[in-house]
């Protein structure tokens, strides 16, 4: 069986850096979280 060895040049799928990747799915979990904060907040 041969192993996949990863380049480290190797570009993410859809952005130009593994890093802004990085970014914006921590943005999307924080766009989320205070979105179900404040919905819980008016319907509490």
């Amino acid at each position: 069986m041969k192993e996949k060895i990863f380049d480290e040049n190797e570009k993410p799928p859809i952005m130009k850096s593994w890093s802004r990747l990085y970014w914006a799915v921590i943005l999307n979990l924080v766009f989320w979280l205070t979105l179900f904060y404040i919905f819980r907040k008016v319907f509490e």
